[in-house]
């Protein structure tokens, strides 16, 4: 399945599906419009048309290694599944840390690294990009946000929709927060219902936020399974743009690769139930 991210603004015949979009374009907010406190990265700063020259690459933008609890892929054959999926860019998104991500991106060739992390805030899940520091988890979600913008961050929003996990962020939170939101995930292939996503692909197309694609992978088979191909970017700003002109292609990965993963958690969460009792 592949969705074209364009410059199309959303138009008033109905929510789209992920199968049917035809783009989502970020609105650039006339000089003093905005909060300065809670905007990040000024889309005014790149030349949308420097970025659509330059070459395409793929990105998962939602991706788990050994260090987040529910995890079990080992750094380096996360890196050999990345370079065997074509991954020209991974967002490493571990629960809670940037360890993961810190380490990868010192040992990985071939591909990019965006330090990143799925923040536990005390609203629901938030994504920072671009981070070198970890935002403690547990706080209210606008300070989450601005601390991840403090870093000069992207705030990202996963599975906003999501019906088969308890802490993604609502709707409430969601529309009272969306000033400080950068980009929203419109494609997550753990997503159980095709309608997740369609609904998110409706909430970044009715907010006008560019929209991200990620495999959510916890496994290295699931590594690559939803990307998006942009222009290739080194900067914050440059994503954003290179998001505004990307192409999806994705697809869910199904119910067995949730129950290994709630395997995965257990066995590891056992694991350091026996080291605390060993003398």
């Amino acid at each position: 399945m592949s969705t074209r991210i364009a410059t199309v603004r959303p138009t008033t015949r109905g929510p789209p599906t992920v199968g049917s979009a035809r783009g989502i374009r970020a609105a650039r907010p006339a000089t003093g419009e905005a909060d300065r406190s809670q905007v990040s990265v000024p889309a005014a700063d790149v030349d949308p048309e420097a970025v659509s020259q330059r070459p395409k690459i793929r990105v998962d933008m939602h991706t788990h290694t050994e260090f987040s609890p529910d995890s079990r892929t080992p750094l380096a054959r996360f890196a050999d599944a990345a370079r065997a999926a074509g991954l020209g860019a991974v967002c490493v998104t571990d629960h809670n840390t940037v360890d993961g991500a810190l380490r990868l991106r010192e040992m990985a060739a071939g591909f990019r690294v965006v330090v990143g992390e799925e923040i536990y805030s005390g609203d629901g899940e938030i994504i920072g990009l671009f981070l070198e520091r970890a935002v403690p988890p547990h706080l209210p979600a606008a300070e989450t946000m601005d601390r991840i913008h403090a870093q000069g961050g992207l705030v990202y929003i996963p599975h906003p929709f999501s019906r088969n996990r308890l802490r993604h962020m609502k709707l409430e939170q969601l529309s009272a927060l969306v000033g400080r939101i950068d980009a929203i995930e419109v494609f997550n292939a753990r997503e159980m219902s095709k309608t997740s996503n369609a609904k998110a692909l409706a909430f970044a197309l009715s907010h006008t936020k560019p929209g991200g694609v990620g495999s959510d992978s916890h496994r290295v088979s699931e590594l690559g399974r939803a990307y998006v191909e942009i222009a290739d970017f080194t900067t914050p700003a440059e994503l954003l743009e290179a998001l505004r002109q990307g192409t999806v292609t994705g697809k869910l990965s199904g119910m067995a690769m949730h129950i290994r993963t709630w395997g995965d958690a257990a066995a590891k969460a056992a694991g350091r139930a026996a080291r605390r009792l060993r003398p």
